[in-house]
């Protein structure tokens, strides 16, 4: 990891051909804050590729791990620009777990936008179609990392 000013660490994850305004590769930047041990960091890496090779990702984007929501304009807890490929994940005092789930579901409005999707449905705070979608999919993507890369490895962290 490249330790960058502002308390970041960043990961290149892998490299994608640039489309419209996302940014050529994959990048993981985890704030110092956050305290997250380097093996968790892997394991959160490991679980993107994993998302990204199941959905079929191509563009390219970034995830931040960020300790504080309201600094970064999030509601809930992650949000996703589908127009730049910029995730903010809320990870303070949260388990590895929902932290996957999260970045899951982001990734998953991503895919809807490389699909086109999101234009022609509308976008809503619950349920509705790009919700359900994406709170479907980051299930599921949980479940079968778990599955392949160890039970104890994803929830027992």
């Amino acid at each position: 990891m490249e330790a960058f000013k502002g308390g970041y660490m960043s990961r290149l994850l892998g490299e994608s051909p640039v489309t419209s305004n996302h940014p050529k590769g994959k990048k993981l930047t985890v704030e110092f804050d956050l305290g997250i041990p380097d093996e968790k960091v892997a394991l959160i890496s490991d679980f993107i590729g994993y998302c990204c090779k199941s959905m079929k990702i191509k563009c390219g984007f970034e995830i931040r791990l960020v300790a504080n929501r309201h600094e970064h304009n999030i509601v809930t807890t992650a949000f996703c620009d589908p127009d730049t490929g910029v995730m903010k994940i809320y990870c303070k005092n949260r388990a590895l777990p929902d932290i996957l789930r999260s970045i899951g579901h982001e990734l998953a409005h991503l895919s809807q936008g490389e699909k086109g999707e999101i234009g022609p449905n509308p976008v809503m705070y619950a349920g509705g179609y790009l919700e359900d979608d994406a709170n479907s999919r980051a299930g599921t993507m949980l479940k079968l990392f778990s599955k392949q890369y160890g039970m104890d490895r994803v929830y027992d962290s």
